[in-house]
């Protein structure tokens, strides 16, 4: 008579890598799709927390500028919206010049805010480093090369 072998498996042992397979990938496709949409970072946490259904999310979310008028998003440097024709005003940010104190810099920033003149005088910060001559060369640079 035969005897029939049992086999017996648990089907976590084969689903699981699967599934946090599954998982992983489904964190970067929502970094991927959220890419293009400006919003990896987000994309990448829903598709982490929520796995594929976080991907689904991923198409929903946009981070880009949208036009004022026809509510299209559009690229950040663009001057015209490609649908309508709208034309963007472009903020210009001047840089902030660096102060020597930090206490300085609010004091500019309180005085620029209030229109009134403030005399700062000394910020009272560090002194500058002392300049430091270059090492010298090293010693073959001084001599006459080929050696007679």
């Amino acid at each position: 008579m035969r005897e029939r072998l049992l086999v017996t498996f648990n089907a976590w042992e084969i689903l699981g890598p699967l599934i946090g397979i599954l998982w992983v990938t489904s964190a970067f496709a929502g970094a991927f799709v959220g890419q293009s949409r400006k919003a990896e970072v987000q994309g990448f946490l829903l598709g982490l927390f929520l796995g594929p259904v976080g991907v689904l999310a991923a198409f929903r979310m946009d981070n880009r500028t949208r036009c004022p008028q026809c509510r299209e998003p559009s690229n950040d440097l663009a001057r015209r919206c490609p649908f309508c024709g709208t034309r963007f005003e472009l903020e210009i940010v001047a840089p902030v010049p660096q102060e020597a104190g930090a206490a300085a810099g609010v004091a500019r920033t309180l005085a620029q805010l209030d229109g009134a003149v403030v005399d700062l005088g000394d910020p009272g910060g560090p002194a500058p480093p002392p300049v430091i001559d270059p090492p010298p060369p090293p010693f073959f640079a001084e001599r006459d090369w080929p050696l007679r």
